[in-house]
Protein backbone atom coordinates (compact mmCIF):
# COMPACT_ATOMS: atom_id res chain seq x y z
CA UNK A 1 0.00 0.00 0.00
CA UNK A 2 2.75 2.11 1.15
CA UNK A 3 4.62 1.59 -1.87
CA UNK A 4 1.37 2.56 -4.40
CA UNK A 5 1.06 6.20 -2.82
CA UNK A 6 4.94 7.09 -2.66
CA UNK A 7 4.31 6.18 -6.21
CA UNK A 8 1.80 8.65 -6.75
CA UNK A 9 3.27 11.20 -5.46
CA UNK A 10 6.17 10.58 -7.58
CA UNK A 11 3.79 10.50 -10.11
CA UNK A 12 2.22 14.14 -9.55
CA UNK A 13 5.82 15.84 -8.83
CA UNK A 14 5.06 17.89 -11.81
CA UNK A 15 1.83 18.92 -10.41
CA UNK A 16 3.35 19.67 -7.14
CA UNK A 17 5.55 22.20 -8.15
CA UNK A 18 3.34 23.94 -10.85
CA UNK A 19 1.15 23.86 -7.43
CA UNK A 20 4.44 25.73 -5.30
CA UNK A 21 4.96 27.91 -8.60
CA UNK A 22 1.23 29.11 -8.52
CA UNK A 23 1.24 29.50 -4.97
CA UNK A 24 4.46 31.67 -4.65
CA UNK A 25 3.29 33.75 -7.57
CA UNK A 26 -0.20 34.67 -5.70
CA UNK A 27 2.09 35.39 -2.33
CA UNK A 28 4.11 38.17 -4.40
CA UNK A 29 1.21 39.71 -6.22
CA UNK A 30 -0.51 39.99 -2.92
CA UNK A 31 2.95 41.52 -1.84
CA UNK A 32 2.92 44.30 -4.48
CA UNK A 33 -0.84 45.33 -4.33
CA UNK A 34 -0.28 45.96 -0.29
CA UNK A 35 2.95 48.08 -1.08
CA UNK A 36 1.12 49.85 -3.88
CA UNK A 37 -1.80 50.63 -1.16
CA UNK A 38 0.84 51.30 1.43
CA UNK A 39 2.73 53.68 -0.91
CA UNK A 40 -1.17 55.44 -1.74
CA UNK A 41 -1.32 56.46 2.07
CA UNK A 42 -0.05 60.16 3.02
CA UNK A 43 2.26 59.96 6.09
CA UNK A 44 1.05 62.76 8.50
CA UNK A 45 3.96 64.90 7.53
CA UNK A 46 2.69 65.14 4.40
CA UNK A 47 -1.19 65.48 5.98
CA UNK A 48 0.10 68.39 7.83
CA UNK A 49 1.26 70.00 4.96
CA UNK A 50 -1.85 69.84 3.07
CA UNK A 51 -3.88 70.99 5.95
CA UNK A 52 -1.42 73.57 6.58
CA UNK A 53 -1.78 74.92 2.84
CA UNK A 54 -5.87 74.53 3.03
CA UNK A 55 -5.83 77.14 6.19
CA UNK A 56 -3.79 79.37 4.33
CA UNK A 57 -5.56 79.22 0.81
CA UNK A 58 -9.05 79.59 3.28
CA UNK A 59 -7.01 82.35 4.89
CA UNK A 60 -6.40 84.11 1.70
CA UNK A 61 -9.80 83.43 -0.05
CA UNK A 62 -11.88 85.29 2.80
CA UNK A 63 -14.05 88.22 2.25
CA UNK A 64 -13.19 91.73 3.25
CA UNK A 65 -16.04 91.88 5.44
CA UNK A 66 -14.56 88.41 6.94
CA UNK A 67 -11.48 89.63 7.40
CA UNK A 68 -12.55 92.90 9.25
CA UNK A 69 -14.97 90.26 11.82
CA UNK A 70 -11.88 88.33 12.54
CA UNK A 71 -9.32 91.03 13.10
CA UNK A 72 -12.60 93.27 15.50
CA UNK A 73 -13.04 89.31 17.22
CA UNK A 74 -9.82 89.29 18.00
CA UNK A 75 -9.24 92.48 18.80
CA UNK A 76 -12.03 91.95 21.45
CA UNK A 77 -10.83 88.98 23.16
CA UNK A 78 -7.46 90.53 23.49
CA UNK A 79 -9.10 93.43 25.57
CA UNK A 80 -11.59 90.69 27.62
CA UNK A 81 -8.13 89.37 28.55
CA UNK A 82 -6.48 92.52 28.89
CA UNK A 83 -8.59 93.08 31.80
CA UNK A 84 -7.48 90.41 33.70
CA UNK A 85 -3.66 90.85 33.21
CA UNK A 86 -3.20 93.82 32.89
CA UNK A 87 -1.48 94.65 36.38
CA UNK A 88 2.15 93.38 37.61
CA UNK A 89 1.92 90.17 39.89
CA UNK A 90 3.49 90.18 43.41
CA UNK A 91 6.64 90.29 42.39
CA UNK A 92 6.61 93.28 40.16
CA UNK A 93 6.65 90.99 36.59
CA UNK A 94 3.87 91.78 34.55
CA UNK A 95 1.10 89.19 34.89
CA UNK A 96 1.00 88.75 30.67
CA UNK A 97 4.06 86.97 29.72
CA UNK A 98 2.39 86.14 26.46
CA UNK A 99 -1.31 85.62 24.61
CA UNK A 100 -2.67 84.16 21.14
CA UNK A 101 -5.60 84.44 19.87
CA UNK A 102 -6.42 83.38 16.27
CA UNK A 103 -9.51 82.05 14.10
CA UNK A 104 -10.07 78.04 13.10
CA UNK A 105 -10.92 77.68 9.77
CA UNK A 106 -14.39 75.67 9.87
CA UNK A 107 -17.16 77.12 8.40
CA UNK A 108 -18.36 77.90 11.65
CA UNK A 109 -16.76 81.03 13.53
CA UNK A 110 -14.75 80.18 16.20
CA UNK A 111 -11.28 81.06 18.12
CA UNK A 112 -8.92 79.66 20.74
CA UNK A 113 -7.15 81.88 23.13
CA UNK A 114 -3.93 80.86 24.88
CA UNK A 115 -2.78 82.90 27.65
CA UNK A 116 0.69 82.82 29.30
CA UNK A 117 1.17 84.53 32.39
CA UNK A 118 4.04 85.09 35.93
CA UNK A 119 2.40 83.72 38.32
CA UNK A 120 1.68 85.30 42.17
CA UNK A 121 4.57 83.11 44.19
CA UNK A 122 4.75 83.13 48.14
CA UNK A 123 7.82 83.07 50.62
CA UNK A 124 8.01 80.28 52.47
CA UNK A 125 7.07 81.31 56.31
CA UNK A 126 7.02 77.53 58.33
CA UNK A 127 5.96 75.15 55.80
CA UNK A 128 7.20 75.04 51.89
CA UNK A 129 4.05 72.93 51.14
CA UNK A 130 2.00 75.60 52.74
CA UNK A 131 4.01 78.03 50.36
CA UNK A 132 3.65 75.64 47.67
CA UNK A 133 -0.76 75.84 47.93
CA UNK A 134 -0.63 79.38 48.47
CA UNK A 135 1.37 79.82 44.40
CA UNK A 136 -1.50 76.73 43.35
CA UNK A 137 -4.18 79.29 45.28
CA UNK A 138 -3.14 81.93 43.53
CA UNK A 139 -2.62 80.71 39.73
CA UNK A 140 -6.20 78.81 39.94
CA UNK A 141 -7.99 82.07 40.78
CA UNK A 142 -5.62 84.33 37.86
CA UNK A 143 -7.20 80.74 35.74
CA UNK A 144 -10.35 81.53 36.34
CA UNK A 145 -10.75 85.03 35.74
CA UNK A 146 -9.49 84.19 32.14
CA UNK A 147 -11.78 81.96 31.79
CA UNK A 148 -14.72 84.43 32.84
CA UNK A 149 -13.35 86.70 30.71
CA UNK A 150 -13.30 84.89 27.33
CA UNK A 151 -16.52 82.80 28.19
CA UNK A 152 -18.58 84.92 30.17
CA UNK A 153 -19.22 86.89 26.99
CA UNK A 154 -20.23 85.79 22.96
CA UNK A 155 -16.03 85.35 22.12
CA UNK A 156 -16.90 82.54 20.03
CA UNK A 157 -14.53 80.69 21.60
CA UNK A 158 -14.37 76.89 21.00
CA UNK A 159 -10.87 76.29 23.15
CA UNK A 160 -9.20 78.54 26.31
CA UNK A 161 -5.73 77.30 27.67
CA UNK A 162 -4.17 79.35 30.75
CA UNK A 163 -0.29 78.37 31.16
CA UNK A 164 1.03 80.01 34.01
CA UNK A 165 4.93 80.35 34.66
CA UNK A 166 7.18 81.22 37.71
CA UNK A 167 10.28 83.09 38.22
CA UNK A 168 12.87 80.22 38.53
CA UNK A 169 12.14 79.21 34.65
CA UNK A 170 10.13 81.51 32.70
CA UNK A 171 10.66 78.81 29.74
CA UNK A 172 8.24 76.18 31.23
CA UNK A 173 4.86 75.97 32.67
CA UNK A 174 4.27 74.99 36.23
CA UNK A 175 0.44 74.70 35.53
CA UNK A 176 -1.83 74.75 32.48
CA UNK A 177 -5.36 74.31 32.59
CA UNK A 178 -7.70 74.07 29.53
CA UNK A 179 -11.48 74.38 29.03
CA UNK A 180 -13.21 73.35 25.80
CA UNK A 181 -16.40 74.75 24.41
CA UNK A 182 -18.79 71.86 25.19
CA UNK A 183 -17.13 71.77 28.76
CA UNK A 184 -18.10 75.44 29.30
CA UNK A 185 -21.41 75.30 28.09
CA UNK A 186 -22.24 74.01 31.36
CA UNK A 187 -20.77 77.00 33.71
CA UNK A 188 -23.11 79.85 35.17
CA UNK A 189 -20.09 82.40 34.11
CA UNK A 190 -22.18 85.11 36.06
CA UNK A 191 -21.13 83.57 39.22
CA UNK A 192 -18.39 85.39 41.61
CA UNK A 193 -14.80 84.21 40.89
CA UNK A 194 -14.72 82.87 44.21
CA UNK A 195 -17.92 80.49 43.91
CA UNK A 196 -16.33 79.43 40.02
CA UNK A 197 -12.36 78.72 41.44
CA UNK A 198 -13.71 76.82 44.46
CA UNK A 199 -17.14 74.97 43.59
CA UNK A 200 -17.66 74.37 39.65
CA UNK A 201 -14.53 75.36 37.79
CA UNK A 202 -12.38 72.20 39.31
CA UNK A 203 -14.69 69.81 37.83
CA UNK A 204 -14.82 71.47 34.28
CA UNK A 205 -11.00 72.39 33.48
CA UNK A 206 -8.69 69.88 32.42
CA UNK A 207 -5.76 69.97 33.90
CA UNK A 208 -2.76 69.23 31.31
CA UNK A 209 0.41 70.49 33.34
CA UNK A 210 0.97 70.16 37.25
CA UNK A 211 4.12 70.64 38.76
CA UNK A 212 2.28 70.93 42.40
CA UNK A 213 0.79 67.84 42.17
CA UNK A 214 2.82 65.94 45.05
CA UNK A 215 1.29 69.13 47.13
CA UNK A 216 -2.70 68.82 46.72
Amino acid sequence: MNYKINNIFMRNDGGKNILIIIAVAVVLVLLAVIYLAMREEKTPLEELVEDKAKIIEEQENMSENEQEDKVAMISGIKSAIGTVMNRDNNLGFPYLKDTMVDRRVTEREEYFAIVEFNADEYEVVSDYGDKVLKDLAAIKLKCAEFFKAVYENEHKIYLATCKAFQSDDDLREVYKLIIAREASEGVDWSQNIQTLVSEILPSVWLVDINEFWLYE
